[in-house]
């Protein structure tokens, strides 16, 4: 029952542990330091496996602080942003621009025209913004819808929905051939990870950004120039079957399809650090642009973004690579992205991978952990947790899938603690009963052993082969009527604290003290294979040490004389006694004549005397002692001779 009750307790608390998991994964209980966890896990994975090189296929027009200083401070008049799109588009002959900024305010009628028509019939993206408060405030106009929530029939699929916007001036809209919202979706630790690739208003769905550039990129690649066409994909034709798994885009008789996430988002692939020194991008000032700086057509068939990298626009975002990412490159990275088809996707079978790999990772863990040591724990978690770490890392290199894994490495490490920790606890638990059992008995070093070695020690009573010593002193009645009740006391406190370290560092546990005797054994509790051999090694160093005291004691004090008779043979041992009082002690025939051999040492004037089974016993590892034989010995209360022994001192 002792181990039955600890092994039920872990098994309940570990299966406690993968029920918590496993809400957070069903996301029926978030757990938010998993959350986390995630996060950070996916951001190492970014970070790490970025290509850090420079696109060339997308390119930042930057109004930087010297186009501000040449063209004045922001917002720039509509005649310099005309000039702008005239130079990339004839000049430079860019296959898209996309604007990063959203023209909210009119100029004048004249001005905003003088935009409204260099914007006609080029490759321009607007940008705007939408958002989300219970005012549904709005400014603008937004876009023509690229999908009809009519088109889906019965499947209304989950997606980001907003309730009001800021956009571009009527005119403006109306005359650009494409706008996008440039929204990006932060996570609850401020980063952004992801954007959506469509969002919902008032039951229209509208398009990004980034994806409206890339249809109008592939439009340039296109020998009829159309831009393609938007449906959605289900990964099942269930009607039910709500999660769009993918955005399929249909050109010049092609179709692609473009994984997207839950709600239509879109994790963005960072190419690396941001800004016009990360290496990432072309940064190129808007005031080279505009004062005709750069050769001719050497922007050619490129994605051109107009934004701003200096915190003066207060356009900067945290992301995992820097806290201060130019808002323009997340963009620009997901247009990249989408160019290059580096494309990082939460598959939607997500939550079901998340809850089978718990359910492996609990049984194995509940099956190996109760038969490990501490060092065996140690290596299958840290086993599992690489295992986990380069099955993530390999699918996400080679199959651009990020897949939750830290609901995995929390279980795993939750398991080690519970697992270490009530070891430890049990460990004190049986370090205590052993020294509440033992400590009595026997030293606190063998205490320690017998908690080390791991073997349940108990107190009931059995059958062994042991050896056991009654060493008395001489003449000790006449001690007692010499000496005040307090100097004997004093002495034999003295001798009895110097015997009993003795035997113990000898291994043997003390049994009890009887007047001037005291009697101890070998073998038990912890078993000895040698409980002969050291039985007399303690005897020769008891007769040493009380002829050293002898030699130093003082004028007044008696001399000492022992006598120590040892015996080996089949015992009882174990917790024996009344209700009033107990003791871990010895009985048998061997005792007795233990007992018996002490008395004889007055009669063969020996300082001790061992029995021939305990001589026979302890010659193997007493080779080099010069035993004598003192033949056979008539031992009160037997009818037989025994045959005893004693060791020549030195």
């Amino acid at each position: 029952m002792n181990n039955v009750l600890p092994f039920l307790l872990r098994h309940l608390a570990l299966l406690l542990v993968i029920f918590v998991f496993s809400l957070h994964s069903l996301q029926v209980w978030r757990v938010p330091y998993l959350d986390r966890l995630d996060a950070w896990i996916y951001d190492a994975r970014l970070i790490a496996n970025a290509p850090r090189t420079l696109d060339s296929n997308v390119v930042i027009v930057d109004i930087d602080e010297p186009s501000l200083s040449a063209f004045g401070r922001w917002p720039w008049t509509r005649g310099t942003m005309a000039s702008l799109v005239r130079q990339l588009t004839t000049q430079q002959q860019v296959a898209a621009i996309g604007f990063d900024v959203v023209f909210a305010e009119a100029e004048n009628p004249t001005a905003d025209q003088a935009l409204a028509y260099a914007l006609q019939s080029q490759p321009v993206v607007l940008g705007y913004y939408f958002t989300s408060d219970r005012a549904g405030h709005t400014s603008g106009a937004l876009p023509a819808t690229v999908l009809k929530r009519d088109a889906q029939a019965q499947r209304d699929f989950q997606i980001t929905q907003w309730s009001g916007y800021g956009a571009n001036l009527t005119a403006l809209t109306h005359a650009s051939p494409q706008a996008g919202f440039f929204n990006a979706i932060s996570d609850i630790d401020g980063v952004i990870r992801s954007a959506p690739l469509l969002a919902e208003f008032e039951g229209q769905y509208y398009e990004s950004l980034s994806l409206a550039l890339y249809r109008r990129y592939l439009a340039s690649k296109s020998a009829s120039g159309a831009l393609p066409t938007i449906a959605p994909h289900f990964a099942s034709r269930d009607e039910s079957y709500r999660h769009l798994d993918a955005i399929r885009l249909t050109y010049g008789g092609m179709t692609q399809d473009i994984a997207v996430d839950n709600a239509v988002t879109k994790l963005i692939p960072y190419r690396g650090a941001g800004g016009p020194r990360g290496g990432s991008f072309s940064y190129i000032s808007a005031s080279d642009v505009l004062m005709d700086k750069l050769p001719n057509a050497s922007l050619k068939d490129k994605v051109v973004l107009i934004g701003s990298s200096t915190p003066a626009l207060e356009d900067l975002r945290v992301t995992p690579f820097d806290k201060s990412f130019p808002g323009v490159e997340v963009q620009a990275n997901l247009v990249a992205g989408l160019i290059e088809g580096r494309s990082l996707t939460r598959p939607d079978y997500t939550l079901g991978f998340d809850i089978f790999q718990l359910l492996v990772l609990g049984l194995a863990l509940l099956f190996f952990l109760p038969s490990l040591s501490a060092i065996g724990t140690i290596a299958l978690s840290v086993g599992l947790a690489t295992l986990i770490w380069f099955m993530h890392a390999l699918m996400f290199t080679q199959a651009s899938l990020v897949l939750p894994s830290a609901s995995s490495f929390a279980l795993i490490f939750s398991a080690f603690t519970l697992h270490v920790s009530q070891g430890f606890f049990m460990e004190g638990q049986r370090r205590k009963r052993l020294t509440l059992l033992f400590g009595n008995y026997v030293s606190p070093k063998w205490v320690s052993r017998m908690v080390r070695s791991g073997d349940d020690y108990s107190m009931q009573a059995s059958n062994q082969i042991l050896t056991v010593m009654f060493c008395d002193m001489r003449g000790f009645t006449q001690l007692s009527h010499a000496l005040p009740p307090l100097a004997l006391q004093a002495l034999l406190n003295n001798i009895f604290s110097r015997l009993s370290h003795i035997i113990q560092a000898h291994g043997g546990t003390i049994d009890k003290y009887m007047g001037d005797c005291v009697m101890a054994f070998w073998g038990a509790p912890e078993p000895q294979a040698n409980h002969a051999a050291r039985a007399v090694r303690c005897a020769i160093d008891l007769q040493a040490d009380i002829k050293s005291f002898n030699q130093s004691r003082s004028a007044d004090t008696p001399e000492i004389k022992m006598g120590i008779g040892i015996n080996t043979g089949l015992m009882c041992v174990g917790d024996m006694g009344s209700s009033v009082r107990r003791s871990y002690t010895v009985i048998g025939e061997a005792v007795n004549l233990a007992a018996r051999l002490e008395s004889l040492c007055k009669t063969y004037n020996q300082t001790f005397i061992v029995s021939a089974a305990t001589k026979d016993a302890a010659h193997s590892d007493h080779a080099d002692t010069q035993w004598q034989d003192l033949g056979l010995a008539t031992v009160a209360g037997s009818n037989q001779s025994v045959h005893i022994f004693t060791v020549k001192l030195s």
